[in-house]
C-alpha cells in the first residue's frame, strides 16, 4: 500500500508494538520489514511521492536498523505486494511466518503458542490462520457463496487451548500466520 506523504513510522510502530499481545511470540523473534517502491534513479527519482518514500525508508532505518532481530529490505523500484513478499520470504529461516501489513495492528489477544500447537497437531486442517479486521460470514467467489464455518478438531477442545478457528476458502493479504513451505 502507498504510504501517506508523512514520513512518520507511527503506523508501523503500532503494528510492531501490537505484537506484545501475541502470547508466546518471543520478543526477539526474527523480523523482516520489506519496503516497496523507492526509485533510486530515473525520471521518477525526484517525484514528490518518491521523495516521501525515500524519507519514510530513512525514518524506518533510523528507528529499527540497530535492533539485531530486525532486518530491513527495500526495493529500488515499485515491485508491488506479492513480489515484495516473495523477496522477504526468501530471507525467512523459520518453519512459520507471521505476515503483517504496516497499517493493521493486532487489536485482540492472540495465543500464538496455541496457534502453533494447532498447526503442528492438525497440519491438514490448520494451514493458514488469518487475522481479519472484521468477521466475514459469507464471501462471494467465482459466482458462488463460500460459507465459513468453525473448524472442528478430532481431539477435545481442551487440547486446543480453547482456540476457536473459522474455516475459510479465501487467501488474504491481511495479517496471517502460515508455514513458510
Amino acid at each position: 500500500n502507498w504510504m501517506p506523504s508523512v514520513q512518520s513510522t507511527a503506523q508501523l510502530d503500532k503494528v510492531i508494538n501490537s505484537l506484545d499481545i501475541l502470547h508466546g511470540l518471543p520478543k526477539d523473534a526474527p523480523m523482516i520489514i520489506a519496503v516497496d517502491g523507492a526509485y533510486e534513479s530515473g525520471a521518477r527519482y525526484k517525484s514528490a511521492r518518491n521523495v516521501d518514500m525515500r524519507n519514510y525508508i530513512k525514518a524506518i532505518k533510523a528507528k529499527y536498523s540497530k535492533k539485531k532481530h530486525i532486518r530491513i529490505i527495500t526495493s529500488s523500484k515499485k515491485i508491488m505486494l506479492v513480489r515484495n513478499m516473495k523477496r522477504a520470504l526468501r530471507r525467512v529461516h523459520t518453519k512459520y511466518v507471521l505476515v503483517l501489513q504496516h497499517d493493521l495492528p493486532f487489536i485482540n489477544q492472540v495465543n500464538h503458542t496455541a496457534l502453533i500447537e494447532a498447526m503442528e497437531t492438525h497440519p491438514e486442517v490448520v494451514r493458514l490462520v488469518r487475522f481479519p479486521t472484521a468477521r466475514v460470514l459469507t464471501r462471494k467467489r467465482d459466482g458462488s457463496v463460500c460459507n465459513e464455518k468453525e473448524v472442528h478438531f478430532e481431539s477435545s477442545s481442551e487440547n486446543n487451548n480453547g482456540l476457536k478457528l473459522t474455516k475459510t476458502h479465501v487467501w488474504s493479504a491481511r495479517n496471517h500466520l502460515t508455514r513458510k513451505s
